[in-house]
């Protein structure tokens, strides 16, 4: 008998049980984390095709969680859940397909298709992803307004490379028209969820005062953060700001990016 998403009941509740077991033995909640026994008890929940089972099953191969990284059968996994209907795997297995790995070829038109589908079932992830693909002009041909569209509906559902993305519209102004305060405000967002152009794009237009008031000391802490996330540009924006700060904007931008235990002693 095989899972039947139509019709849950007793192997609906098997197949939900052991993934619960799963999830239980996989992070070691009130027994001995053990990656293996995690597997095991995924892979009874995937015989019975539980698609969200085999999407975990697929994500265990990519990573190795249990030791043994094998994207071939995180494919196969992975095509099974999605043909399903489970939304998650469609976009797992566009990732998959945009990056390649070992056994599976690179493939942007999957990619983009496997993208579109979640997309249109309202997968946040999917929706930036999608647009990142029309933006960029891969595997189909560019076109910023249907990016502008994805990136919308990925950022008001919280998605910060969307937010980013979407905030860098606004400040261009050659697809919507100009405004500064919303590209503020949406680079805001992005940055509280430390994303790191939406940080240095923060620092950048708050150094300036740009959609908002100019704040010296709030730049240089963008700044430092963007850069402590690796941002490229970052140092240099540093470098540009410091010397028109006083010493007291220096000293109050430092004492915020110090530890809470480092501010008390």
């Amino acid at each position: 008998m095989r899972f039947d998403p139509r019709a849950p009941g007793l192997m609906s509740a098997r197949a939900e049980a052991a993934m619960t077991l799963a999830k239980i033995h996989l992070v070691g909640h009130g027994v001995p984390k053990d990656a293996r026994e995690a597997r095991k008890w995924y892979e009874v929940a995937a015989e019975s095709g539980y698609a969200p089972a085999r999407s975990a099953l697929a994500l265990g191969y990519l990573t190795g969680f249990a030791g043994d990284r094998n994207p071939s059968k995180a494919l196969n996994y992975l095509q099974e859940a999605a043909e399903a209907g489970y939304v998650p795997a469609m976009y797992q297995l566009g990732k998959l397909y945009y990056r390649g790995d070992d056994g599976v070829a690179e493939d942007l038109k999957m990619a983009g298709a496997c993208f579109s589908s979640a997309a249109r079932e309202g997968y946040p992830l999917a929706q930036y992803a999608a647009g990142r693909m029309v933006d960029l002009g891969e595997s189909v041909p560019a076109d910023r307004k249907r990016a502008l569209a994805y990136y919308r509906e990925a950022a008001v559902k919280g998605v910060p490379d969307a937010q980013n993305a979407l905030a860098t519209y606004f400040y261009q102004g050659d697809i919507v028209e100009r405004n500064l305060a919303t590209a503020r405000r949406l680079f805001n967002a992005a940055a509280l969820q430390a994303q790191p152009d939406g940080m240095f794009n923060l620092a950048v237009m708050t150094s300036r005062g740009e959609g908002g008031p100019k704040d010296l000391p709030a730049a240089y802490v963008w700044y430092s953060l963007a850069r402590a996330s690796g941002h490229a540009g970052a140092a240099a924006g540093l470098a540009e700001i410091r010397p028109a700060m006083s010493q007291d904007q220096l000293a109050q931008a430092e004492s915020i990016l110090q530890p809470p235990a480092a501010q008390a002693r």
